[in-house]
């Protein structure tokens, strides 16, 4: 891969992050120990990935519906990527200082939205509601077709890259 080409993969990765955020449902949070830390731990159930996105004037969260089981919208918090450029880091590298505190959606009039023949949701709320540093992808102006054999990136469930 050559430099140009390098930077052009990173740009599209740091883009494709400011969309994306981590999900933890508090419906199905148990407590446990962590495996690597020995500190008590929560989310023994997995923990999701969504998008932001903005279908015309609507905001919203995709996520897989098996991410939001059991979930109203007072029991889901969301992780909000940091400003500042994306580190990799090896597992055992990672510090608390590296984590974010967990956001909890602040639109009283959000909605979870789960799809009755695939394992989709959306969860609908105000631009704001988790914040300033969220950024949502524009569904209808921003969307693209690939070409088979182009290049694509992606976050979250079934695959990251």
């Amino acid at each position: 891969m050559s430099v140009i080409e390098e930077k052009q993969s990173k740009a599209a990765e740091e883009r494709l992050w400011s969309y994306t955020v981590g999900i933890a449902n508090g419906a199905v949070t148990t407590c446990g120990t962590d495996p690597v830390t020995g500190l008590k731990g929560k989310e023994e159930e997995s923990p999701g990935t969504g998008v932001a996105g903005v279908w015309c004037d609507r905001h919203f969260i995709l996520t897989a519906k098996h991410v939001v089981e059991a979930a109203e919208v007072r029991d889901l918090r969301f992780f909000i990527r940091r400003v500042g450029e994306l580190k990799s880091k090896h597992v055992s590298e990672i510090s608390l200082d590296d984590g974010c505190e967990p956001v909890q959606l602040g639109d009283p009039n959000a909605v979870i939205y789960r799809c009755e023949f695939a394992d989709l949701a959306v969860v609908t709320m105000e631009q704001a509601a988790l914040g300033p540093m969220l950024e949502f992808f524009d569904a209808v102006a921003e969307w693209y077709e690939p070409s088979e054999g182009e290049r694509v990136f992606g976050v979250g469930y079934p695959v990251s890259r």
